[in-house]
């Protein structure tokens, strides 16, 4: 599992082709010999997420993994990685929703409104969503030691972390962030003879398209 998402259609199509693919029985080289709690959490599932995310309980949810070998041999920087990338991937995934909803309203523009912004194709490098993902808040996280053994597969006897970090965000900072980013990215693809209703007109499409694309996403109100 590399991320979860609230929106990501794709990993459900992932989950089952898996659930009616041949089984495989898995072979690791390792024990785990010390965890953070007495189980894995729930919350590491990609699907045990989307169904988080579907209960709507005002909050969008994020999870990141380590998967920096570098950062494996310190717990510290085990824990702190899985949480750098949760918010990495929390903030490239709402930058391809937003990308994806400007590119639908894109296809439906008639000549004379497609002639307010630049093709999608030049806006996407300007839309930069990462620093908005502070405004979400570090849930809960989870590690484990793991003692790799020669006798089991390994190259060599050594130990490793293994780390998982949840984050979440309120769904009202969720919809500020997207329609913030929205009206940046609009901002900065409008063309000189765009009038001000037409660019404002853009912004709302795009924005709640891409609130919607979220599972259970609140309605969106659109201060003009």
């Amino acid at each position: 599992m590399k991320t979860k998402m609230l929106f990501v259609v794709l990993s459900l199509c992932l989950l089952a082709a898996c659930a009616s693919g041949p089984k495989v029985n898995l072979k690791y080289d390792y024990e785990i010999s010390d965890m953070s709690t007495s189980s894995r959490p729930k919350w590491i599932d990609s699907e045990y997420i989307l169904k988080l995310n579907e209960k709507s309980d005002g909050y969008k949810y994020y999870v990141g993994e380590n998967d920096n070998a570098s950062s494996k041999a310190s717990k510290t920087l085990c824990r702190s990685s899985a949480e750098a990338k949760a918010r990495y991937d929390f903030a490239a995934a709402i930058k391809s929703s937003i990308i994806s909803a400007y590119k639908e309203v894109e296809n439906s523009l008639g000549p004379e409104e497609k002639a307010v912004v630049k093709s999608s194709a030049d806006i996407e490098r300007v839309l930069n969503v990462d620093e908005s993902v502070g405004g979400a808040e570090k849930y809960n996280d989870y590690w484990e030691q793991r003692s790799h053994q020669k006798k089991m597969g390994a190259a060599k006897d050594y130990k490793s972390f293994y780390c998982a970090t949840i984050i979440r965000m309120k769904d009202e900072t969720y919809v500020s962030v997207i329609q913030s980013a929205s009206d940046r990215m609009i901002e900065a693809a409008k063309t000189p003879e765009a009038s001000p209703a037409a660019v404002a007109g853009l912004k709302k499409k795009v924005a709640e398209k891409a609130v919607a694309a979220s599972l259970a996403a609140p309605s969106i109100e659109y201060a003009e």
